[in-house]
């Protein structure tokens, strides 16, 4: 009797055994942790790593709309999927069988069944046991013994910046593409447009598409990038640049000085534009803080070589020429066309005869962003010294003295020209001194009002001491002719 109630108890512990076992496997293996370490094997499907404050993750993930699979990291708790990064975005896995792992070179390997697909090709100057960690900044960093960094994705970028990245660029190497767009809103492979620095006379951010630039920032001045309005307003002074080292070598940072900001993000999206996007106190959703370019003015080179572009201006169309300049085609410029810029209507004296080179006037705008390609001379210390180089070369088109970065001058015909209701800097541009008659600078009208003032209190004293000198004489003579002998 005993024998046959074991019997009949037996499948029912079995089952309960089993579902024990299978309660404590899926707990083991579904409790969230930041790191792997060297030659686990972590497989789509378990549950992804999650930074330790919980604000990040990292795994394998499905754009979407698709399919396809990829190992990357994305923040957590947001209403709309928000990946930051992507590992294997040219190569993405067709099924369920993805993996990775970290090899004993150090290397993040993704891996496609048993085929490798994607290395990050770590540097072996650290030693053995390596780990990878899922930081609360949203980097994933490989280390070694003693915590040497072998590898970091923050230095291997895919479209988007998040706080905490630094943006290297080299002065003495030319522009850099740090960050590339997705191929489409479900499709995270290389796509048409790119993001970075061109570090030329002050760094600035542009936008390419290809080769060709779309939009660009205007130079950095130390607080803000001047072709960027109310960016103190939006963005409160949160980049910092570094001093180049003996090697030209530096570096942007961002850090939202916005406290109610938990999360924040640059981002260059697959149509091409930069966004900026952020998530208040926790908050679920994302909001739009600015996009890039915004209106057809900040489109690149909107109205040509020489031409200027103002949202301010009646008419037609937004843009116009400088005094001094007329429109290169005039059919086009009716139909509301300006991409063909503008020429000059007078050539300049020192272009005639270098010996007049002294002989051109400069014609001063205000509230623009400064022209693109610009050359820039630390040792001119003030605006009168930036004008006299100007002016003693020729070939000299403008300068612009700005503080934080100092004397800058265009050589060359002037492009991608926005003019602004405010903000902005104070643009000198060399004309014939016959196009600059009956146009009055600043420093003219303030020397005009200072000459005008002047001569008033002359004139104010002159009559002071006349009428006071009539009054003396009237006195004297009644006193002369009341007199008694």
């Amino acid at each position: 009797m005993s024998n046959l109630a074991f019997c009949r108890i037996m499948p029912i512990f079995s089952v309960i055994l089993k579902f024990v076992s299978f309660a404590v496997f899926f707990a083991f293996g579904s409790c969230a942790t930041n790191s792997v370490t060297q030659d686990q094997v972590y497989r789509d499907g378990q549950t992804p790593l999650i930074s330790a404050n919980g604000s990040f993750e990292f795994g394998f993930f499905s754009p979407p709309n698709s399919s396809l699979r990829y190992v990357g990291i994305w923040y957590s708790n947001t209403s709309v999927q928000s990946v930051v990064w992507v590992a294997n975005r040219n190569v993405p896995i067709r099924g369920k069988d993805g993996s990775l792992t970290i090899r004993n070179d150090g290397s993040l390997i993704v891996l496609d069944g048993k085929k490798s697909l994607w290395s990050s090709n770590s540097s072996t100057n650290c030693s053995r046991h390596y780990r990878g960690i899922l930081g609360n900044n949203g980097n994933f960093v490989i280390t070694g013994s003693r915590n040497c960094i072998c590898w970091q994705s923050f230095d291997h970028p895919t479209d988007t910046y998040i706080p905490g990245m630094k943006v290297h660029f080299n002065v003495n190497k030319g522009e850099i593409h740090t960050f590339t767009s997705w191929k489409s809103e479900s499709d995270p492979s290389t796509g048409n447009y790119s993001m970075g620095v061109d570090p030329r006379a002050a760094p600035q951010i542009v936008i390419w598409e290809g080769s060709d630039r779309l939009w660009r920032s205007g130079y950095f001045d130390g607080m803000k990038f001047t072709g960027v309005p109310n960016m103190i307003a939006l963005y409160s002074s949160g980049f910092k640049i570094t001093n180049p080292d003996p090697q030209g070598k530096l570096y942007f940072t961002y850090s939202p000085s916005n406290s109610s900001y938990t999360s924040f993000e640059f981002r260059i999206t697959w149509d091409g534009f930069e966004k900026s996007l952020f998530r208040v106190n926790g908050g679920y959703d994302w909001k739009v803080l600015q996009t890039d370019p915004s209106n057809d003015c900040e489109v690149y080179n909107k109205c040509g070589a020489n031409g200027y572009c103002s949202r301010a201006l009646a008419g037609k169309h937004t843009c116009n020429c400088f005094r001094g300049f007329k429109p290169k085609y005039k059919d086009q410029w009716d139909n509301s066309n300006g991409s063909g810029g503008c020429i000059r209507k007078t050539a300049l004296r020192c272009e005639m005869n270098s010996s007049l080179i002294a002989q051109d006037s400069f014609l001063e705008v205000h509230h623009v962003k400064l022209p693109d390609f610009a050359d820039r001379f630390a040792e001119v210390r003030d605006e009168q010294g930036c004008e006299k180089r100007c002016l003693r070369n020729c070939s000299c088109r403008a300068f612009a003295f700005v503080y934080g970065i100092g004397c800058m001058t265009w050589g060359d015909e002037l492009t991608d020209i926005q003019q602004f209701s405010a903000d902005g800097n104070t643009l000198q541009i060399r004309v014939a001194d016959l196009d600059s008659k009956g146009y009055l600078s600043g420093p003219k009208i303030v020397a005009i009002v200072l000459s005008a003032l002047l001569l008033c209190i002359i004139m104010f004293f002159l009559w002071k001491f006349g009428t006071q000198a009539k009054v003396l004489q009237s006195k004297t003579y009644n006193n002369e002719g009341l007199s008694i002998p």
